[in-house]
């Protein structure tokens, strides 16, 4: 008799339905009442669920039809007619009624109701041998989980918290994975959100719950949870905790090949190398990167070759700052080159790649072929009657051919040495200025008297120069030691002046960038521009000098200007007027009063600048406010 029954239900609850997939939803509403109305009278269980299952059906449809006032009065209906009753059958649709009761009230933004639904359908459906049933209690926690996330995302981590502790190790893998999937987009909301506590307290219970699963499904979603508590903390600035979460996340991924976890290390793997980038860990970033690429260059997988292709980029982009540029330019090339068939993503690489080649070219125009002309004019110059007469310029002193031309040829190797080190501070210009344009990071400038430029004789065939390196200024020398580590400094070069090697300079030579001759004044603004503080450091009013001035007050940049009066080298003017022939320019020295530097209201001399204040600066502003306060000391 009760498989009769069952089946007379069933096959009137079945045709009804069968009207509604067909669109007659007015028919299926009224075959759904007839069901009812024929078993009410029925006190067997399977008459009892057909009629809950039948008022049940009847709302849905009145749902459908847009009318989601009857739709509640007949899921009410069930509710009350049916919700004490004790039978698995009819429980469980009664929870199937206050889940779509629970989704309704919250499409209609009756959420303190909704929410009081969903926890009615797990009270409801608490039968734990039940498998219909627990999954009908989880799949209502986790769509209460949906409705919190979106509006009030604290109560929504309490949801998670308490689905996973109901539900995260059943065992129905089924409702682990309705688990996991809900932890893991509710997470995804929250990070969109930009809801840092309470999307870090979610995955935390991915991690706590789901660390020891060994199947691949399971490792991924806690890589997953991993991975957005570290995007979370790098964004919160929490780099250590977030190298830290990476970490947790390669662990779990190992060696394994099985997709989907292959893509997920190179992506964590790469941002990692990110992280690492831009607290300055260089070496460690590119350690990242290159493993991206070695792993996993021969990939055919779209989506893991863009990581490839954005860890190459970014390989280059840490040899630029360690002052490998040619290298950068190789790795750049090859990407700027590379044959892509990645779409968008993979065009945009290759696109940027070559924007940064163009750039570096650009600012490794160098003039020193013009510098090294000049200085094989300047030792023909110097020595070409000694090569003809025999007779030492210094001395007046006879002296064989044969010595004369091995003294011509250490010249020009300590021109070649010479050159190497203008080079070397050339691309560490070339490297701050890139860190200024790939991260923002402030930059200071110094401006300064080009020493030898008043003790160039102009003859026939151009430019005659000083032979001789030279080492630092004081002031580049207190720049670079006392507040270089924290601001990056860069001067502009002089092409006629060579920095020293053989003088033990190098931790304190300044980079120094090499402009030709046609673009200095125009680079010059663009640095005067961009610097977070320019410091001039002059002691005679050179022409070059007057014009950088100009390109300051044009800019409207006297503010962050500090002008330094320096006291010349008188020596180092002698020897080498007595050395050419030439006498210094008739220039005006430079001085507070000079009318060139009304506007600028921080000028101070040498001697006066508080430069142990200044080594315990963090940013240009504090080296601003400092020497303000020592120029009103000298001026007392």
């Amino acid at each position: 008799m009760a498989d009769d029954t069952l089946t007379s239900v069933r096959s009137a609850i079945d045709e009804a339905v069968r009207l509604g997939q067909q669109g007659r939803l007015t028919e299926a509403i009224a075959a759904f009442d007839e069901a009812a109305r024929r078993f009410s009278g029925d006190p067997s269980p399977e008459a009892r669920t057909g009629v809950a299952a039948a008022v049940l059906n009847k709302g849905l449809a009145h749902h459908a039809l847009g009318d989601p006032r009857s739709a509640m009065e007949a899921l009410d209906e069930v509710v009350e007619r049916f919700g004490a009753d004790e039978h698995p059958w009819v429980r469980g649709e009664v929870a199937i009624a206050l889940q779509n009761k629970a989704v309704l009230l919250a499409t209609a933004g009756r959420l303190d109701e909704a929410v009081a639904a969903f926890d009615q359908v797990v009270a409801h459906a608490r039968d734990e041998d039940d498998p219909a049933l627990r999954w009908r209690s989880a799949q209502a926690l986790a769509d209460k989980v949906d409705v919190l996330c979106d509006q009030r995302p604290t109560a929504a981590a309490q949801a998670v918290r308490e689905l996973v502790s109901r539900f995260g190790d059943d065992r129905d893998r089924s409702i682990v994975d309705l688990t996991q999937e809900t932890v893991t987009r509710c997470g995804t909301t929250l990070a969109e959100q930009g809801r840092t506590e309470d999307l870090v307290s979610v995955f935390g219970e991915s991690i706590r719950v789901w660390s020891g699963f060994e199947d691949v499904t399971s490792r991924y979603r806690v890589a997953v949870a991993h991975y957005n508590r570290a995007v979370a903390f790098r964004d919160g600035g929490r780099t250590e905790e977030a190298l830290a979460e990476f970490d947790g996340a390669l662990a779990l991924l190992r060696e394994d090949d099985e997709p989907p976890l292959p893509a997920m290390v190179a992506r964590i793997l790469f941002n990692k190398g990110v992280v690492l980038y831009d607290i300055d860990r260089v070496e460690d970033a590119v350690a990242c990167f290159t493993a991206v690429r070695q792993r996993f260059a021969e990939s055919d997988d779209q989506q893991i070759a863009g990581w490839v292709a954005r860890s190459s980029f970014n390989v280059a982009r840490a040899q630029v700052r360690l002052g490998v540029l040619e290298e950068a330019l190789t790795t750049w090339r090859s990407l700027a080159q590379a044959d892509i068939t990645g779409g968008a993503p993979m065009d945009q690489v290759a696109a940027a790649a070559q924007e940064e080649v163009d750039w570096i070219e650009a600012m490794r125009l160098r003039p020193g072929h013009v510098r090294s002309n000049a200085f094989e004019r300047s030792l023909a110059a110097l020595y070409g009657t000694w090569l003809d007469t025999g007779i030492d310029p210094e001395s007046g002193e006879q002296v064989s051919r044969e010595v004369a031309e091995e003294y011509i040829a250490v010249q020009r190797r300590l021109l070649h040495e010479y050159d190497e080190v203008n080079e070397a501070a050339h691309d560490a210009a070339v490297a701050v200025l890139w860190d200024f344009r790939d991260r923002g990071r402030p930059f200071g400038l110094l401006l300064r008297n080009f020493d030898l430029e008043s003790y160039v004789a102009e003859g026939g065939e151009g430019r005659l120069l000083a032979l001789g390196g030279q080492g630092p200024s004081t002031v580049e020398t207190h720049l670079m030691r006392r507040l270089a580590p924290r601001l990056p400094l860069l001067g502009v070069s002089n092409p006629e002046h060579l920095l020293d090697r053989q003088l033990g300079f190098e931790a304190d030579i300044m980079p120094r960038l090499e402009i030709a001759g046609e673009e200095w004044l125009d680079r010059v603004t663009d640095l005067v521009t961009h610097a977070a503080l320019v410091v001039v450091a002059a002691h005679h009013l050179t022409p070059g000098l007057h014009a950088e001035l100009e390109v300051i007050r044009a800019q409207l940049r006297e503010k962050e200007t500090v002008v330094v009066l320096t006291v010349p080298d008188s020596g180092l003017s002698d020897s080498i007027g007595a050395w050419f022939g030439v006498q210094q320019d008739a220039l005006p020295r430079l001085s507070r009063h000079s009318p060139e530097l009304a506007g600028f209201p921080l000028v101070i001399t040498e001697a006066a600048i508080p430069w142990d204040v200044i080594e315990g600066v963090a940013d240009a502003a504090q080296v601003l406010q400092a020497v303000s306060r020592a120029v009103f000391e000298e001026r007392r």
